[in-house]
């Protein structure tokens, strides 16, 4: 046995058997003195410290579940205390569901309960996320969709000028006045469309019944 131990291990076992020490006289006495010296953390603790440690984090509530069962098989502490280690450890979403809620002392049931939590949560994480991505894309919303830019090459359509008021005299085959003759006329009081005195474009019958002639409105 003493052959197979190294370093320290193996130190203090020669130390032991030179001095003819009663720990030598029986293998099992052996073995349980030299883990008394050599391994003076007990698993019990070391799992103790582990539940102290704890946390869901990123994870889900079953993988947090799994690891907190195993360091609770060796910690020795009772339900309260491993109910609220386990409490303890969870994430801020799944404790703000379990907050309103008048939790039983059973370390199986809140177990269950959280994790029934945790998946209704991601569940409606994932609808949420298909809801978005069947809302309609307007095009331009993203750079991809915008259309490429060119130059306006189409001839723009011709405009049409409107006459003014005051040349709307002279069309129909007339003879489109100079401004001189506007000014003769307005100083004379003639008519701009049969030059004649009296009255105005306006009350023009000559117009009026070359309108007719044309079947126009006038």
């Amino acid at each position: 046995m003493v052959s197979h131990l190294t370093g320290r291990a193996a130190a203090w076992a020669t130390s032991e058997w030179a001095r003819d020490s009663s720990t030598c006289n029986s293998l099992d006495v052996f073995t349980d003195t030299l883990t008394k010296v050599f391994n003076r953390t007990a698993p019990g603790r070391e799992a103790a410290r582990a539940l102290m440690q704890i946390k869901q984090s990123q994870r889900r509530v079953s993988d947090y579940a799994i690891e907190f069962r195993t360091l609770a098989a060796d910690s020795g502490w009772n339900s309260a205390a491993l109910l609220d280690a386990f409490l303890s450890g969870l994430s801020d979403s799944i404790k703000d569901q379990l907050i309103p809620l008048d939790l039983p002392e059973d370390l199986d049931y809140v177990i269950a309960l959280a994790v029934r939590i945790d998946n209704r949560l991601a569940e409606r994480q994932k609808e949420r996320f298909k809801s978005v991505a069947r809302l309609p894309r307007h095009q331009g919303d993203t750079p991809s969709h915008r259309p490429a830019w060119r130059p306006h090459t189409d001839t723009p359509p011709e405009r049409r000028v409107l006459p003014s008021v005051s040349e709307e005299p002279m069309q129909l085959g007339r003879a489109k006045l100079t401004p001189e003759e506007r000014l003769r006329r307005i100083q004379e009081g003639r008519c701009f469309y049969c030059g004649e005195q009296g009255h105005l474009l306006a009350s023009c019958t000559a117009k009026d019944r070359a309108h007719q002639g044309r079947g126009g409105p006038w």
